[in-house]
């Protein structure tokens, strides 16, 4: 990372912070600088949008953005700069106190010394150099999904202008929450690639959640110990998958089981939260916040608007409901997802504090604007036929009988659901009104087994995992609450009965997620590093970039996600890989066949071509594979580029 890309980052986190500043509701420092930071970065991100549509795209038009926004706050950051001076010397106070101190900051420095490491590991292994020059993929998170958002990126970094058209399939609209890619392509021009854009993003965003989560179970619960095993139990989630190891260990033919456990351990020969056959939640890690990169800003939204309606709830305070939904309002571009829970929560909330009385009509100050400035953002992210990929499926990925769903809900939660519903049902473990609260979460537990809103019904667990993050809190407060009433009995045996009953359950919670971060950070994976793009990609990519126009149109082979056209190009496509296209609920299977019918030279070729405006016609290996004939195009078009395995013409 270059002194410019950290002094970016920085000016983002300073924006942020600014717009702390009109706030009123009384934060620490490490509650402001976390929520700065994500406020910074979507404040930047959506000047941005429109510095570069008026200006274009370049190094002085991302400068510009950061002024601006930078103006934008300075009334709030003049206003907030005394509070942030004596929020250090707090944090400071308070740090030197012993840690039974309930103000100590201690146990979240602990967490994110823990986190924040293997954060930067993980996210070092994201890109790496392949064993033939090109680059190689450290994680299937980045072997596909990544490779959707280095096109995204790209179609921002590698372009003068705005194009809000999506690069995977040409012509349509970009119907994606696209904000947090248009964030990491603005660090292209201060000096970062655009693999390395999307690993530093990834990293400054998730810097910044793990305070939030911490945050969110701190002003909710006043517990730290609930915020640390909180944080600890959704980072770390997973399901029964580690019964799967155990069944790995006990197959090493030879050795003690401690000898086979580290075996396994350092050897891990497959996932113990994802598969598709059992397990479809996956750790939320792994499965949400590294591949899904909008959720590293829309979970953090969720988190800490929630904490401060929470705060504003018994303020009543106006300021503090408006400046949360301006924010959420402003979210859909980044995650949609996160913009509806928020949204949603905040109405439930709503209806439970007797909205329609005087003193409910506060609400309006979060509703309105979470509403009204959200609409821009939704009506342009609605799929082109919503209608034809929503519906009606009871039981989501099971049978829908009772046996089915406990079954499936344990294999890939655990004891998780019980565990929550109880916490909500006794008082020890929360208060009526907190119980209250959080039980519409539930909505979204029920909601993925009566619909399927998305082409490939997986993506339910989407919704799914708002219940998770939520719910973590509670049974941490569960479970905390447990460790009370043990402590309590003041007899040896009944505390470390109770003890070890709690860490089992935690255990339970947390192993097969934990195995799977391990093999994460460890960089083991049994199929990892794999080569996303060769040598000769990399130099197509370039080519397509330097030497092409920004509005250029290609037909490529759809069959993989390493494509250097879209990936590596920053240009749109007829259709890149077909998982993705289908996954926007878009014609991916005509698109493909069209591609195939301009690369094989078929009779409609012609009218192909005219239709979707294609300007090159790439063959390379994965478009001979697919039937591509260079004798038709040698014959038919003007050849442009000839490198390697790679030819481009012109039709």
């Amino acid at each position: 990372m270059t002194l410019v890309t950290a002094a970016f980052l920085l000016s983002c986190v300073v924006v942020g912070v600014g717009f702390t500043g009109h706030l009123p509701v009384a934060l620490r420092l490490e509650e402001r600088l976390p929520i700065g930071a994500v406020v910074g970065a979507m404040a930047v991100t959506l000047v941005a949008l429109g510095t570069i549509a008026v200006f274009g795209f370049s190094g002085p038009t991302v400068m510009l953005a950061v002024m601006v926004a930078a103006g934008l706050s300075m009334p709030g950051l003049l206003r907030v700069a005394p509070s942030v001076r004596a929020e250090y010397a707090d944090f400071r106070v308070r740090l030197r106190r012993g840690w039974r101190d309930p103000s100590s900051p201690m146990p979240l420095l602990v967490l994110c010394g823990v986190t924040w490491p293997l954060t930067v590991r993980i996210l070092s292994l994201a890109y790496q150099p392949s064993p033939s020059g090109g680059i190689a993929a450290g994680h299937l998170s980045t072997f596909g999904d990544w490779q959707a958002h280095l096109a995204y990126a790209g179609n921002f970094a590698y372009r003068s202008d705005v194009h809000l058209g999506t690069p995977l399939a040409a012509g349509e609209d970009f119907a994606y929450h696209f904000g947090v890619d248009l964030f990491a392509a603005l660090t292209v021009p201060t000096g970062a690639s655009l693999h390395a854009a999307l690993q530093i993003t990834s990293g400054y965003l998730a810097f910044a959640l793990v305070p939030v989560l911490y945050l969110f179970g701190r002003r909710l619960f006043a517990r730290r110990s609930v915020a640390v095993l909180g944080s600890v139990l959704f980072l770390s989630a997973g399901g029964w998958g580690f019964t799967r190891f155990l069944d790995d260990v006990a197959a090493v033919p030879a050795g003690s089981f401690s000898d086979r456990f580290r075996q396994v351990l350092w050897n891990q020969p497959r996932d113990y939260t994802r598969d598709f056959d059992t397990y479809w939640m996956d750790n939320p890690v792994l499965g949400h916040l590294y591949p899904q990169r909008p959720t590293l800003v829309g979970f953090a939204v969720v988190l800490f608007t929630l904490a401060i309606l929470w705060a504003a709830r018994e303020s009543g305070e106006r300021g503090a409901f408006l400046w949360a939904g301006v924010v959420v309002g402003f979210t859909p571009l980044f995650h949609t997802f996160g913009w509806g829970t928020a949204l949603v929560m905040g109405v439930l909330w709503a209806v439970t504090d007797r909205f329609w009385i005087a003193e409910g009509r506060r609400w309006l100050w979060f509703l309105v604007p979470a509403v009204v400035l959200a609409v821009p953002a939704v009506a342009w992210l609605v799929p082109p036929d919503p209608d034809g990929t929503f519906r009606w499926a009871w039981g989501w990925v099971t049978d829908g009988t009772p046996l089915g769903l406990v079954g499936f809900w344990f294999d890939n939660t655990g004891l998780f659901p019980l565990l929550f519903a109880v916490a909500l049902l006794w008082r020890g473990a929360t208060s009526r009104r907190l119980a209250v609260a959080l039980a519409p979460i539930w909505l979204w537990f029920v909601g993925v087994h009566l619909a399927v809103p998305h082409p490939w019904e997986g993506n339910n667990a989407k919704y799914a995992i708002f219940w998770w993050m939520l719910g973590a809190f509670a049974v941490a407060a569960l479970l905390a609450a447990v460790v009370d009433r043990v402590a309590l009995s003041g007899r040896t045996g009944v505390v470390a009965l109770g003890g070890f009953g709690v860490g089992l359950v935690v255990v339970s919670l947390t192993a097969a997620g934990g195995l799977d971060l391990f093999k994460a950070v460890d960089g083991t994976l049994p199929a990892y590093p794999a080569e996303v793009a060769s040598p000769g990609e990399v130099l197509v990519g370039e080519w397509v970039r330097e030497s092409t126009a920004d509005d250029a149109v290609f037909v490529t082979a759809s069959s993989s996600a390493s494509q250097p056209v879209a990936t590596l190009g920053g240009r749109a496509v007829v259709t890149a890989f077909d998982g993705w296209v289908f996954d926007l609920g878009l014609d991916w299977n005509g698109r493909r066949q069209a591609s195939i019918d301009i690369l094989a030279g078929a009779p409609t070729a012609g009218g192909l071509i005219e239709r979707y405006g294609v300007d090159y016609v790439v063959i390379g290996p994965r478009e001979l594979a697919a039937g591509a004939s260079t004798d038709h195009w040698d014959r038919s078009g003007t050849l442009v580029y000839d490198f390697g395995q790679y030819r481009i013409y012109r039709p």
